[in-house]
């Protein structure tokens, strides 16, 4: 293939260090034992993108793909690390970054580099979504950049008609091909690079779990799992489930040399409205994504209390319980105070029961109406004691702390306990005497 351009890339040992440490909070070189980078590896991934693909849509189509020292980053920690045998190093990855990054022509770039570049006769790539719009976004970036340059568009065959989204490599008996999570339970295949674009909108982890099943075969030697997305609710989650792994072993917790965690993220306790926060989060700022605009819809959220999660949640990447916010946080707050148990004494109360099985928390809240109209609410939460322990390691939540700190109480056994919990109901009726509602 003819060459385009050059990529400015590392010329000594220290700078390869340096380019390979700027995934947020992770050291490649820890765990690395039995790895190396292979620099040429790690340079024709990097190559590939700025000699041979072009954008194909706004105001950046048909130009080259320059790639930000991020991007750099992670292509040449992903593609550049093997073993002795010259093998990939990492089988697993996330990138974690939040909408208008570019991380969908970005994936898409790295499905085309896959399907020409890995050398392996018979590849079976397969990019999945939530829903077929979604899986065809990546596959439209994907085929543009195929049609865009002669050198890959000669020796390819790109098909676009319902149901057959496929770009097929002859010479190497190779494909690539998208499906939606309804086709989940009709993909069979032995693939050999997935990749799952916008894992948070995934319904339910079964098509996870398909396509990692398939990856299974002894046969293929480098197999890769990509997933790709912006934050997920605050919630049980296949998403959740994989970004608490990946903080796990970013945070060298967890001992996993062949998952590689890019993690682009605001803190929990980060201040939402800070520029520099936006920037830790947003590693394309100025790019692909205007300050100004993250300005006009910080202010947005600011002033429409609903605006605020969608702002923090698909901006910042910071986690949110549900898509909107009735109410500011400092408002709420406004509303603490001690009110005693004896002024509760005889007031109408109005109880809501959320119930919940094996993996929520069972909550009760009890709001009296005082004779001043102020309102005092009492909270009482159970989850299964039995799997405690097991919940907090799997959904990076401090359920056991809590525990111990009498927040929320462990009822025997695996499931809540619903006799148990309506006794405490009744008792918690009896203690106020209260005229519940």
């Amino acid at each position: 293939m003819a060459s385009r351009s050059s990529s400015d890339l590392p010329k000594t040992e220290q700078e390869w260090r340096e380019l390979l440490g700027l995934l947020p909070g992770y050291d490649p070189f820890v765990d690395s034992d039995g790895f190396f980078l292979d620099a040429e590896l790690a340079t024709r991934a990097i190559e590939f993108f700025t000699e041979f693909l072009t954008h194909v849509e706004g105001a950046v189509a048909r130009k080259p793909f320059e790639l930000e020292p991020w991007q750099k980053s992670y292509l040449a920690n992903l593609f550049g690390w093997v073993d002795a045998r010259g093998l990939r190093r990492y089988r697993e990855t996330l990138l974690y970054v939040p909408r208008k990054n570019g991380k969908t022509p970005f994936a898409a770039g790295i499905c085309v580099f896959v399907l020409f570049c890995d050398g392996e006769i018979g590849a079976q790539l397969v990019s999945a979504a939530e829903d077929k719009d979604q899986a065809s976004l990546l596959y439209r970036h994907a085929a543009g950049m195929v049609d865009q340059e002669p050198e890959l568009a000669n020796r390819a065959q790109v098909f676009r008609g319902t149901g057959q989204r496929s770009i097929v490599y002859s010479a190497e008996n190779s494909a690539y091909k998208v499906i939606a999570a309804d086709a989940a339970g009709a993909h069979g295949g032995n693939p050999s690079l997935v990749l799952v674009d916008e894992l948070h909108a995934q319904p339910d982890r079964e098509l996870v779990d398909v396509l990692q099943t398939s990856m299974a075969s002894a046969n293929r030697l480098q197999s890769l799992l990509i997933y790709i997305t912006t934050a997920d609710f605050d919630r049980p989650s296949i998403c959740n489930e994989v970004h608490s792994y990946a903080c796990r072993v970013r945070d060298g917790t967890a001992s996993d040399p062949r998952f590689l965690p890019a993690i682009y993220e605001a803190g929990k306790d980060d201040d939402w409205t800070d520029e520099d926060v936006w920037a830790k989060a947003n590693p394309n700022l100025g790019v692909s994504v205007s300050l100004d605009y993250l300005r006009r819809a910080c202010e947005k959220a600011k002033q429409t209390p609903s605006f605020e999660n969608t702002f923090r949640r698909l901006h910042l990447n910071q986690k949110t319980e549900q898509a909107e916010r009735w109410m500011q946080l400092d408002r709420w707050d406004a509303c603490s105070g001690d009110v005693a148990d004896s002024d509760l004494v005889g007031s109408d109360c109005y109880m809501g029961l959320d119930m919940s099985s094996t993996r929520d928390i069972t909550a009760l809240v009890g709001a009296f109406k005082l004779s001043d109209g102020r309102v005092a609410l009492r909270c009482r939460f159970w989850v299964p004691g039995e799997n405690i322990q097991l919940r907090s390691t799997r959904d990076n939540v401090p359920y056991d702390a809590w525990e111990k700190a009498g927040l929320i109480f462990g009822t025997d056994g695996d499931v809540a306990d619903y006799d148990v919990i309506r006794s405490e109901i009744l008792d918690f009726a009896t203690l106020y005497r209260a005229n519940v509602r």
